[in-house]
């Protein structure tokens, strides 16, 4: 009977090794594959980034592939600046402009700074005077 019951322990002994290691593995495993996929999506996030060289590539980008003719480019465009002209004068202040851009749904966010958007009106010259 003690032989029997000792035989019982050990194999529950082992067994429950067993089956921590199969555990840690998985555990180990999965860890490993989450690290791994956070890197992929690190770098696709990166390698995003820097594909666009001015902030405004990534809307560039959308309305030069999508539009059909020149009347829908040119429907597109009076919708985003109608979009963009969230104060409804017919015109956008730099502030402005750099305001509505982080609200439209781009991934990454479109952020312009000042500084870029003098770069773009080519120091301001593009812009109107109201």
């Amino acid at each position: 009977a003690i032989f029997l019951i000792m035989y019982t322990f050990v194999m529950l002994w082992v067994l429950l090794q067993v089956s921590l290691a199969v555990l840690l593995d998985n555990f180990v495993t999965v860890a490993a594959q989450l690290e791994q996929e956070e890197a992929v999506q690190i770098a696709q996030e990166q390698t995003a980034l820097r594909q666009f060289k001015n902030p405004l590539d990534p809307l560039v980008a959308r309305l030069a592939h999508r539009y059909v003719d020149r009347e829908d480019l040119e429907s597109r465009i009076t919708s985003l600046f109608k979009a963009l002209d969230t104060n409804n004068v017919g015109s956008l202040s730099g502030h402005e402009f750099c305001t509505a851009l982080k609200r439209l749904p781009f991934k990454p966010a479109i952020h312009m700074t000042p500084a870029d958007f003098e770069s773009i009106t080519q120091n301001l010259a593009l812009c109107d005077e109201r």
